[in-house]
């Protein structure tokens, strides 16, 4: 829901920025005038559907940074409730499902139980074991 009254927030923004050209006879440099079509279509017909394009992309980054931040919040999770992994000393990045584990672990066995509780986590594609062993 949220996300939808997000995109219709931008939407309409980009509409009104698009209305307000300029009336002096000088073409804005910041704005791209699409001919219309024929005189039923409004001429910022276009900008709207930029604008929807643009809006929509925005919430794709938006979901995928969403996601992302709920991987990462799981893995720690996991990693804390864990009696083997010391989980305050290892860092989790996310990124587009693929996650990065940085930091130290005591032992070769500490990491492997690290990234094994990783990889076995909805969402994660991918695990990048850059961990070293004290």
């Amino acid at each position: 829901m949220f996300q939808k009254c997000a995109m219709l927030a931008a939407a309409a923004a980009l509409v009104l920025a698009a209305a307000c050209e300029r009336t002096d006879g000088q073409r804005n440099p910041d704005v791209e005038k699409k001919p219309a079509a024929d005189a039923d279509t409004a001429p910022t017909s276009g900008y709207v559907d930029r604008g929807i394009s643009i809006v929509d992309g925005a919430a794709d980054r938006t979901t995928g940074a969403v996601k992302d931040a709920s991987i990462t919040s799981a893995v720690k999770a996991k990693f804390l409730a864990d009696t083997t992994v010391k989980g305050l000393n290892i860092d989790v990045d996310t990124r587009a499902g693929v996650v990065a584990l940085n930091g130290t672990a005591s032992s070769r066995a500490e990491a492997d139980r690290a990234v094994m509780l990783a990889r076995n986590t909805e969402g994660v594609s991918h695990v990048v074991d850059n961990l070293h062993v004290k």
